[in-house]
C-alpha cells in the first residue's frame, strides 16, 4: 500500500503486523519508511531504533537512521549511525555516500573526499559521488581547496594542505584497486570544465 502512495493504509497494515509479531525488525524498518515518507521524523527515528534493538547487525537500518538524524541536525549521532552501518557492511555504498555528504556539510572536506572516493571505488559509475568529487576539484583557487564551502557561495581558502588531502584521498583510492587500472584522470575525464 505504501509503495502505491497509500501511506495511511500501509501504516495500518504494518501496525497490525506488529501487533501479531512485535519482534520483527523488518516490520519496524517498514514502519520507519512509512513515517519518513509522511514527514513524521521523530516516529521514524524511534521505529529504526527499535529495528536496530531487535537486530543490531541491520546495516540498512543504521544507514537510514543516519539520514533521519542528519535531517534533525543531530550530526554526531548521524555520523555514528553511518560508521556503524559501514562497520557492519563495508561495501554499503549509501552509508559511505551519506557519510561523505555529512562530512562536507560539517566542513570536514578531507573526510568527505575520502568517502566519495570509497563510493567510486565500490561503484565506479556512482553519479552523485563522481559529481561531488568533481565539484570539490572545481572549487580550487590558487592551488587551494576551500575548507568551508558555505553552500558554494562564499568559499573560504585558508588551508594550504587541502589540495594535498584531496590528492592523497584519490591516491589511496587508486592504490586500493590496482587491478582495475583506474587513474585519477579516468575518474575526472568526463567532468565538465568549471
Amino acid at each position: 500500500a505504501h509503495q502505491r502512495g497509500h501511506n495511511e493504509e500501509g501504516l495500518a497494515l504494518v501496525l497490525r503486523s506488529l501487533e501479531v509479531a512485535p519482534d520483527q525488525p523488518d516490520a519496524f524498518r517498514n514502519l520507519g519508511i512509512i513515517y519518513k515518507s509522511m514527514a513524521r521524523v521523530d516516529e521514524a527515528v524511534a521505529a529504526y531504533r527499535e529495528a536496530i534493538a531487535l537486530r543490531p547487525d541491520h546495516a540498512n537500518a543504521y544507514s537510514t537512521l543516519g539520514v533521519l538524524l542528519k535531517a534533525q541536525r543531530h550530526f554526531t549521532e548521524a555520523e555514528d549511525a553511518y560508521r556503524t552501518a559501514i562497520r557492519l557492511s563495508p561495501s554499503h555504498i549509501d552509508a559511505h555516500h551519506n557519510l561523505g555528504v555529512l562530512m562536507a556539510a560539517t566542513g570536514r572536506t578531507k573526510e568527505a573526499v575520502e568517502c566519495y572516493c570509497r563510493v567510486t571505488t565500490l561503484s565506479p559509475r556512482h553519479p552523485e559521488a563522481r559529481k561531488l568529487l568533481i565539484g570539490f576539484a572545481g572549487t580550487t583557487r590558487h592551488g587551494l581547496l576551500p575548507n568551508l564551502l558555505d553552500g558554494s557561495r562564499n568559499p573560504r581558502f585558508n588551508c594550504r594542505d587541502a589540495v594535498w588531502f584531496w590528492l592523497q584521498a584519490l591516491q589511496v583510492r587508486a592504490s586500493i584497486l590496482p587491478l582495475m587500472q583506474w587513474t585519477v584522470w579516468s575518474l575526472l575525464k568526463d567532468a565538465d570544465p568549471p
